[in-house]
């Protein structure tokens, strides 16, 4: 695993507006827990289908991208809330993202290939969130 690409993605925040619930990896979220609970979810993801392959892409074809990857998980069922992953470091640009809940761990790694991302961002109740590689950077 390359360790710059590890440690851009621990130094991310994850954030989803809507829940006011900002995740970082390996980092208990006591917040989204409680929603979860709430929600009756046991387990979520945060996926972005921009720069696919951690190569910056033009800004269309990040919103074309996205657009199929809410349209991907409207065909599984499952709800989704839009989110935004940020480096603290300012250096690489937001990336518009989806909060999946209820999304499994094998669902979960089939849309991160499918779009062709490095990793991605899993929890399950009871856990902090943690990165799920799907290649091997």
């Amino acid at each position: 695993m390359n360790s710059i690409l590890e440690q851009a993605y621990r130094q991310t925040d994850y954030r989803i507006p809507e829940l006011g619930i900002t995740l970082r990896v390996d980092e208990p979220a006591p917040i989204l827990e409680r929603w979860l609970h709430s929600e009756g979810w046991f387990s979520w993801a945060f996926i972005s289908a921009a720069n696919p392959q951690s190569e910056p892409t033009d800004d269309d074809t990040n919103r074309r991208q996205h657009r199929r990857l809410q349209q991907s998980v409207d065909t599984l069922g499952l709800p989704h809330y839009e989110a935004i992953g940020e480096g603290r470091d300012g250096r690489w640009p937001p990336e518009r993202s989806l909060f999946i809940p209820g999304l499994t761990r094998e669902q979960a790694s089939q849309l991160c290939q499918q779009y062709q991302q490095n990793a991605i961002l899993y929890g399950e109740a009871g856990s902090a969130p943690r990165l799920l590689w799907c290649r091997n950077p």
